[in-house]
């Protein structure tokens, strides 16, 4: 692909490509992000769940959301860049695509949370179990990241 191409000669993806150092740093970047966002995630779903009942959703949102949040942001231009280093490589990469696909489903489903059953939260705050909705979107979460994680691994070895 020529774009693929393109990205990879931009001048910072060379860089970072001929520096084991500096690809290092952004790839530690990229998972230090995805160990916090996915771990908010987990710890969230668990609650979601019924783990900690008498902790309240909305507090536990309000604590984890904005570290989630922080994470995307590091994750998403480390990704990029990492993404840059072999662009052609990873657009050919089955593992790649299926965690882009996955990436895709995460955000859909935190989206539907967000603004589906943690809208309305108040009616199952603390003390009581969560709606069927939110427990399959939680169990969805779970099931989505750990794929993701698995793919990323994946793509190390493909």
């Amino acid at each position: 692909m020529p774009a693929a191409s393109a990205i990879e000669s931009l001048p910072f993806v060379q860089a970072l490509a001929q520096s084991p150092a500096l690809f290092a740093a952004v790839e530690t970047l990229h998972t230090l992000g995805f160990v916090v966002l996915v771990g908010a995630v987990f710890f969230f779903d668990l609650r979601v769940l019924g783990l900690a009942r008498t902790l309240p959703v909305r507090a536990l949102a309000r604590l984890l959301l904005p570290w989630s949040w922080a994470a995307l942001a590091v994750i998403v231009p480390s990704g990029l860049a990492l993404f840059a280093v072999n662009a052609q490589l990873l657009l050919e990469s089955r593992a790649f695509q299926l965690k882009m696909a996955l990436l895709v489903a995460a955000l859909m489903n935190a989206g539907y949370f967000l603004t589906g059953p943690l809208a309305r939260a108040k009616a199952w705050d603390a003390d009581v179990p969560a709606p069927l909705d939110a427990k399959l979107s939680a169990i969805l979460s779970l099931f989505i990241w750990a794929a993701v994680i698995a793919c990323g691994r994946w793509l190390a070895y493909s």
